[in-house]
């Protein structure tokens, strides 16, 4: 993303004016020139966008403006870089004043800004010469409107579609929209494009059955860029089908007219509208006030992508969400299309020969219908000797056959807000079919520049992106935990579609095993992601001398050695992302010592690292002033220096650190996972006032006052081998809203007035708690999950009460090996969703009240 580009030249050079002013002479100005300059194209960029598409001259521009900014943070970070060389990132800049009597041209930095101010004013000419203009919000979204209106062309006319695995839901449906309720009422059908969410609505709203419950019935199709006047004649035309001269009428009649036209031609009817493709709830405001509730039984259908569209709060409503479909059903589908039916009517069926490639074929398609009939659709027109060919070419054959695969999935990219963007295009570097794990993920936005470095709470911020892309249906949720989505993928057609968009805006390169170079010019290219071929790459990285993230998953476990890794160090100065964490290092010895080299990697905000022996980190450590994450997989011990205590940016320490452990100065931390208690009790944490996520393992018998410094904690993990004495210091955490204690708990307090009064989830393993624990733990007034596993309760009997747990909403019961029975008086849990138990005594009984609840979805 450009704009993207531009935000983080930026903010670079904001840094360099902020940080080393003093070391600016005779070029402040121009630096401030430059900033200001950027800032301005920045808005130019925001609508060019769309227009990237259709205008090669716009694009060229576009281009040269992400490389300009590309020009300007290299100089920032070559003018940071310079200094360091001598040493120490400090001891070097006491050096480099020295030299200030021969000014910052001493590092050519001066000449290479001069120069890129004259190219800066040939591309501000430029966007005169391709008509580049800062645009209205109707403007810029012009083009992209009549697309949507040419793809999104929908009616209620369902033709001879191919309907596979929607038979139950249809019936369920159907009963939603026929029971007996006389107050009005939403059905809102949610998916990603291309699930069938317009197909399933059709089927609903052609059903005979239907059709005789009531009186009128409408179909409307909202564009992206509606208007409520449009949107109101749309639906008195669908309901009415009006002649030429009532059409001439509604045309000098004004919104308010319109609306209560329609509000008066619907009162005292029963009626059925169909609000297909919303996008935005405004478009849901526009048409309510105009549907009357007039206790009729009326029946409102909406489809959409968009979770928060489908919540409408202050209506009464159903939202689906719709499913892919099973391998079956696939198969089915696509079978129907590939295979119809003969002239009289005669079922065809595939031939024997072709099925395992054909079912192959068919599940890349992950059970996303739109992609299966396309597929079908293709093949039906292909001899059999042709199949090999379209499989090994799948996704070309899918997006060239169809005038409806691309565009679609494309429109929900389109219709990002630009700072989502990027956000998007980054899963394109994750290998296809790969669960993703969503805090390295939102680690990873941060340390690319995607979230602005004035948000204070940038996880925060990330993790509101990220809902937003889930709830646009761009990412799936894979797996939850608790209260956070752990893992999420995207399916295989969106992921081509990120990867396009990608290599079209030079976003990042995959790295292809080959010794010749890939497909973006190798001076430009920023992200590189290695699936294989580690050795050949590490002979090519002089070739990057700019890249700023490098990211490695090897599938294959290929390794790289530790004389590598000290190449990559030492030739990638710029780095900020340096993602090891799924590739063997090679060393020998029992001890992996890295290199020096290591510091030169001033501009390093993200270092992930795999290794199963202990690691040495070098004192050169310290010259990270800019690290914001490390992370450590694998099972290796991390043997750390104090120069760590340097590290003031550092805002997530994950690893397994040995001995002691200096942070007691890092003010920023907000998480600090795998660390004993030997090493928290040195620490001064009075000075972690921004620490959230806590992990303290090996406590010994102890009354846990020591967890009392530190007041801004949201989620703490605590395990002992041997007990818990008390729990009642937890009571003074007043923002502790997740819990987990592994260990044998001795006292539980007695009222809820001891616990963490926000405390939300609570986790406990191996607690041996008795059967009176449960009426304690039910007071609990705002826990919303429990999860009691591996011999966390010893009784044989476990009773819910009458109005306990108020709040709770998912119960998940694990290992409870000597639990017998389970008892829910009435009014218990009224709350509770979901409910899970595993591998608990065979002989125990389940109330039919819990075994009718679902599984907590994506656990």
């Amino acid at each position: 993303m450009a704009e993207a580009a531009v935000l983080y030249a930026v903010q670079r050079l904001s840094d360099l004016l902020t940080q080393e002013a003093v070391f600016l002479q005779g070029v402040r100005g121009e630096v401030l020139w430059l900033q200001r300059e950027l800032t301005r194209m920045q808005g130019f960029l925001k609508d060019t966008d769309q227009q990237q598409d259709t205008d090669d001259g716009v694009r060229r521009w576009v281009s040269e403006v992400r490389n300009a900014a590309y020009d300007a943070e290299d100089i920032v970070d070559t003018f940071m870089v310079q200094p360091a060389d001598g040493g120490g990132f400090w001891a070097s800049l006491k050096k480099y004043a020295c030299i200030l009597n021969r000014g910052v041209n001493h590092y050519g930095v001066g000449k290479d800004i001069e120069a890129l101010k004259g190219r800066i004013i040939d591309i501000s000419r430029g966007a005169e010469a391709y008509g580049i203009r800062t645009i209205s919000c109707t403007e810029r979204n012009r083009s992209l409107t009549e697309r949507f209106r040419h793809i999104r062309r929908t009616s209620s006319n369902a033709g001879n579609e191919q309907v596979v695995g929607f038979e139950e839901n249809t019936k369920m449906l159907i009963k939603q929209l026929l029971k007996d309720e006389q107050q009005r009422f939403v059905i809102s059908i949610l998916g990603m494009g291309g699930l069938g969410k317009t197909t399933l609505a059709r089927k609903l709203f052609n059903s005979t059955d239907v059709k005789g419950g009531f009186d009128c019935r409408a179909w409307v199709c909202v564009t992206q860029e509606y208007t409520t006047r449009d949107l109101l004649q749309k639906t008195i035309k669908s309901f009415q089908k009006p002649k030429i001269e009532d059409l001439e009428l509604m045309e000098r009649m004004t919104e308010e007219d319109l609306e209560l036209h329609l509000y008066e031609f619907l009162e005292g009817r029963r009626y059925l509208v169909v609000v297909d493709d919303i996008w935005h709830k405004s478009a849901w405001e526009s048409l309510r006030r105009a549907f009357p509730d007039n206790g009729n039984g009326n029946r409102i259908v909406i489809t959409t992508r968009n979770e928060p569209v489908a919540m409408i709060t202050d209506e009464k409503n159903f939202v689906y969400k719709l499913r892919f479909l099973n391998q079956e059903e696939s198969w089915k589908l696509f079978c129907k299309k590939a295979f119809p039916d003969t002239a009289d009517g005669q079922a065809t069926v595939c031939p024997p020969g072709l099925e395992k490639l054909g079912r192959e074929m068919v599940e890349k398609c992950r059970g996303l219908p739109l992609a299966i009939i396309v597929l079908g659709g293709l093949l039906s027109r292909r001899e059999p000797h042709e199949w090999h060919t379209v499989k090994n070419h799948l996704w070309w054959h899918l997006t060239q056959d169809s005038d409806h695969v691309s565009p679609i999935l494309a429109l929900s990219y389109d219709e990002l807000p630009y700072q989502l963007k990027s956000c998007f295009l980054y899963l394109s570097l994750f290998p296809e079919d790969s669960l993703i794990d969503t805090e390295k993920l939102i680690r990873l936005w941060i340390a690319e520049g995607f979230i602005p470095e004035e948000e204070r709470d940038m996880e925060n911020v990330a993790e509101e992106y990220l809902k937003e892309l889930i709830d646009r249906s761009m990412i799936q949720i894979a797996e939850r935990y608790l209260d956070k989505v752990k893992t999420c993928r995207i399916h295989d057609l969106i992921r081509e579609l990120a990867i396009k968009k990608a290599r079209a805006l030079e976003f990042l390169d995959v790295y292809d095993g080959k010794v010749n170079l890939s497909y973006s010019s190798t001076s430009l290219t920023r992200r590189q992601v290695i699936p294989s071929g580690n050795m050949k790459y590490v002979s090519l990285v002089h070739f990057y001398p700019r890249l700023r993230s490098l990211l490695f998953f090897n599938p294959d476990r290929e390794s790289i050695n530790i004389k590598h890794l000290q190449t990559l160090c030492s030739s990638l100065r710029f780095l900020r992302v340096l993602d090891l964490e799924d590739t063997r290092i090679e060393h020998s010895g029992k001890v992996l010592r890295l290199t020096d080299s290591i510091g030169k990697l001033i501009h390093l905000r993200y270092f992930g690292f795999k290794c199963n022996s202990l690691v040495e980190f070098p004192r050169s450590i310290g010259n990270l002033q800019c690290l914001k994450t490390m992370v450590a997989s694998g099972n290796s011990c991390w043997k750390l220096p104090s120069q760590i205590s340097k590290l003031h940016q550092l805002r997530h320490l994950i690893a397994r650190p040995l001995g002691h452990l200096q942070v007691s100065t890092l003010t920023n931390l907000q998480t600090l996972k795998y660390v004993n208690f030997q090493q928290w009790d040195a620490v001064d944490a009075r000075n972690l006032i921004n620490l959230q996520e806590l992990e303290i393992r090996e406590i010994p018998y102890t009354n846990m006052n020591f967890i009392l410094q530190v007041n801004s904690l949201r989620s703490l993990t605590l395990q002992t081998d041997t007990a818990f004495n008390t729990l009642l210091p937890l009571s003074r955490c007043p923002n502790l809203i997740k819990l987990k204690l592994e260990g044998k708990i001795n006292i539980l307090p007695r009222s809820s007035d001891e616990f963490p009064p926000n405390l939300s989830v609570l986790v406990l393993y191996g607690s041996f708690l008795k059967e009176d624990s449960i009426p304690i733990l039910e007071m609990l007034p705002s826990l919303t999950i429990l999860h009691l596993g591996n011999d966390s309760f010893s009784g044989k009997k476990m009773v819910f009460s009458m109005a306990g747990f108020p709040q709770l909403q998912v119960l998940r019961l694990s290992w409870l090996r000597l639990l017998e029975t389970l008892v829910v008086e009435s009014g218990a849990m009224p709350r509770l969703k979901y409910f899970s138990i595993e591998d608990c005594n065979n002989q125990l009984m389940v109330p039919e009240r819990l075994r009718m609840l679902p599984l907590p979805q994506e656990w």
